[in-house]
């Protein structure tokens, strides 16, 4: 199967791959420090490497991931296509998430019940 084969500074950290695969990912991520947003203080970089199955009986995929790794300034990011009979498992396989079009309306119809008792609420307090 194909998988990916991954050196960060120098170090062997995964050989990622599943017999089930349909996507595979890896991505490293910089984050930008905003002294305005304290969730954002610092300034944060990293590498990850996850996918996506293929559907299942059901037609359903599941999401997998091998793992996050934090980056610094230097740090030296290899990915090597293979092909392997023998990769690392995933650290974590997820159940399958909404269909995009699903979420899209669970997320809509959410906002709206939440403007709705945000009115109600008010409407309570001013007119009470």
């Amino acid at each position: 199967m194909i998988a990916f084969d991954v050196e960060i500074d120098g170090q062997h950290v995964v050989l990622a791959g599943v017999e089930d695969w349909s996507v595979y990912g890896a991505h490293v991520t910089a984050i930008r420090a905003d002294s305005r947003d304290p969730r954002r203080a610092k300034e944060q970089i990293s590498f990850s490497i996850g996918g996506m199955t293929l559907d299942d009986a059901s037609g359903l995929a599941h999401h997998f991931n091998w793992l996050r790794h934090d980056l610094s300034i230097g740090s030296k990011v290899v990915v090597t296509v293979v092909e392997t009979e023998h990769p690392d498992p995933p650290i974590e396989r997820s159940p399958p998430k909404a269909r995009a079009y699903e979420l899209r309306q669970y997320a809509e119809e959410e906002l709206t019940e939440m403007r709705r008792q945000d009115y109600l609420g008010l409407k309570k307090k001013f007119e009470g």
